[in-house]
């Protein structure tokens, strides 16, 4: 399959595919990919030791969790976005994991809006417009650790490695910054 979107489609549309891998290579995104409700529980990977890069074309956001549950987005490179955007958001999706990826050249890493008991590890980002972090508006209990963190807020002067503002009980550590 040639796109990460049309993978997950149908990993949607059969309930005995529950993960994307991905060969090394970059992808250009034409649009945002969106996971909904649907898509809980799919896994998206790196083939091996190769690189998935999802080069973002300036989109505004590179990939949304709408309602998704448990979904794990490991060893892929985001890179390009806006730099007063987002690579991954999270809205109203819990208990998702994001590891081992890379983010650069992107507004925002991550986001989480009204978003709880998600895991955000292992992951370098650098070069970003905005927050490498942001945990925003009822997004509790998040775990951000052991993350490599800089060059932030080279669009938005006000960014934070780790931000966030009406969210508790998230824990953040042993984050290189």
């Amino acid at each position: 399959v040639a796109t990460l979107g049309k993978a997950a489609q149908l990993a949607r549309d059969d309930a005995t595919i529950d993960t994307v891998v991905m060969r090394g290579g970059t992808y250009a995104l034409p649009a945002k990919i969106t996971l909904q409700a649907a898509d809980s529980g799919l896994k998206i990977k790196a083939y091996g030791d190769e690189t998935p890069v999802l080069d973002g074309n300036q989109l505004h956001t590179m990939m949304q969790l709408v309602g998704a549950q448990n979904i794990t987005i490991t060893d892929v490179t985001f890179t390009d976005g806006r730099k007063d955007g987002f690579a991954i958001e999270l809205y109203k999706s819990d208990n998702n994991r994001i590891g081992d990826n890379e983010f650069r050249n992107v507004g925002t890493g991550v986001k989480l809006y009204d978003s709880s008991g998600n895991l955000i590890a292992k992951n370098e980002m650098g070069h970003l417009g905005g927050h490498g972090v942001d945990i925003v508006s009822g997004s509790d209990n998040n775990k951000v650790y052991a993350n490599h963190i800089h060059h932030v807020g080279e669009a938005n002067s006000q960014a934070a490695a780790i931000g966030g503002h009406g969210s508790r009980n998230n824990a953040a550590g042993f984050n290189h910054i």
